[in-house]
């Protein structure tokens, strides 16, 4: 199905070619090639906006009002296990306001405002954190983070981990694969249990780790100076070492020479990252052309930092993963997707149904074989914010900022991520050189998905 999106709608959009749990959140199981406003959120402006592989979660308003829709099956979605939710619910919300939330393929992780963490859902591998293999279909408050102050979630399909105000890195659930990071002790010993509880990452330490990724085996951290730890799984080359050597302590992982990294996201087998001048790096499975490599690369593993090609003259401001896909924000609110569900889009693509111009993109978000952005918003919203040490914290959505051009070369944590105000700031000379390489694509990507 198609339908064009007018620069006049404001809220959030899905898309895609999976839509079996109603995860596009329009009402049906349909799938569609375009964007299209989620009708019972128009004009509500998010202030955060997560997707999980076929689930979502939007936050609102004073943080205590949260959305979720799609697969709920596992109790993802709280207090039902209903497996398709195919228009946003709200869902009890007892606690304090929400700063970050995150999905796994069947469990929630949730971060509030004073520090604390909530997950619920699957606890399969211990992944809730609770010490518990029994699902739990309410928020749970993890208590073995209770004197600590989190500033960082996130969720994995095996494991899920935080980041403390101390730039401590804590993780928990399965650890076969060498997400626990706990060296020789869990190649040997440990391998194949299951961390209930958070267990700290202790080979991090003093390295102001600020935020985490997980993939379904692999972990990845970023840190204030715009390093990047990787770990776990090895087998696509998705911890970039130029091995496919499994490896149970955090390795440092050079993304381009002098460049900070600004963001660092894991699909299922592969890592992505964004550095301060833009630049999209990627690594790891490419079986449908996630790496954005081209044709010629598909289904040959990357196993080292490679520079993905982006149209002339784009700048990235955002990034998101799935299982096969990346998709990427521009600095002139230009969407572009490499991979799909499919084999297919081996290299960044733009994609079809947002306005030519005037379009507003403040956030992206990629599920398995759909997709998610917040439009129409003039400025990137603002979230509830950690009371103390912020730093880490990205104000929401934590995918995506609205960015000019030449912010990006910004330092982007915490207190320093710069919130634009809207589209007339924007970099002229860099909004016409990306319109300009990009109109072309648009053009094709149109007509291909009519």
């Amino acid at each position: 199905m198609g339908g064009s999106l007018s620069t006049n709608d404001k809220g959030i959009v899905t898309w895609g070619s999976l839509n079996r749990s109603g995860q596009l959140g329009h009402g049906n199981t349909s799938t569609r090639s375009k964007p299209k406003l989620i009708s019972s959120l128009k004009n509500k402006s998010p202030t955060f906006f997560t997707a999980g592989s076929d689930s979502a979660a939007a936050v609102f308003d004073d943080g205590k009002t949260i959305m979720m829709w799609g697969n709920g099956s596992a109790g993802q979605l709280s207090a039902t296990k209903d497996a398709v939710i195919n228009v946003p619910k709200p869902i009890v919300w007892k606690h304090e306001a929400v700063a970050q939330i995150a999905i796994a393929d069947t469990c929630t992780i949730a971060l509030t405002v004073d520090g604390k963490v909530f997950t619920w859902g699957s606890a399969e591998f211990g992944r809730l954190g609770i010490d518990t293999t029994q699902e739990r279909l309410s928020p749970q408050l993890v208590e073995g983070l209770k004197d600590h102050f989190v500033t960082f979630v996130a969720a994995g399909n095996e494991a899920m981990g935080c980041v403390t105000s101390k730039h401590e890195v804590f993780v928990w659930g399965h650890t076969a694969n060498g997400q626990m990071a706990q060296g020789a002790l869990e190649s040997s010993k440990k391998r194949n249990l299951n961390q209930g509880t958070p267990i700290k990452v202790d080979k991090l330490a003093g390295k102001n780790v600020v935020a985490l990724a997980l993939g379904k085996h692999h972990t990845v951290a970023r840190t204030v100076e715009g390093a990047v730890f990787t770990w776990g799984n090895n087998d696509c080359g998705q911890l970039g070492t130029g091995s496919s050597e499994k490896k149970f302590s955090p390795v440092s992982v050079a993304v381009g020479e002098g460049l900070k990294a600004i963001d660092a996201v894991a699909g299922a087998f592969h890592t992505v990252v964004l550095t301060d001048n833009g630049q999209v790096f990627v690594w790891g499975s490419n079986s449908h052309g996630q790496c954005g490599l081209g044709s010629a690369a598909v289904n040959k593993p990357c196993d080292r930092p490679t520079l993905m090609p982006l149209p002339n003259g784009t700048k990235a401001v955002a990034v998101s993963t799935s299982l096969y896909s990346t998709v990427i924000l521009s600095a002139t609110n230009k969407v572009f997707v490499a991979g799909a569900q499919k084999p297919g889009n081996a290299q960044p693509t733009l994609a079809a149904g947002f306005p030519s111009s005037g379009s507003l993109v403040c956030s992206i978000a990629a599920g398995d074989g759909w997709f998610g952005a917040v439009h129409g918003v003039s400025s990137a919203p603002s979230a509830p914010k950690c009371i103390s040490a912020p730093v880490g914290l990205k104000s929401a959505p934590v995918e995506a900022r609205v960015a000019r051009a030449e912010d990006v070369s910004i330092e982007v944590d915490g207190a320093s991520n710069n919130q634009v105000e809207g589209e007339d700031d924007a970099s002229k000379a860099a909004a016409e050189a990306e319109a300009k390489a990009a109109a072309e694509a648009e053009a094709k990507a149109a007509a291909e998905a009519e």
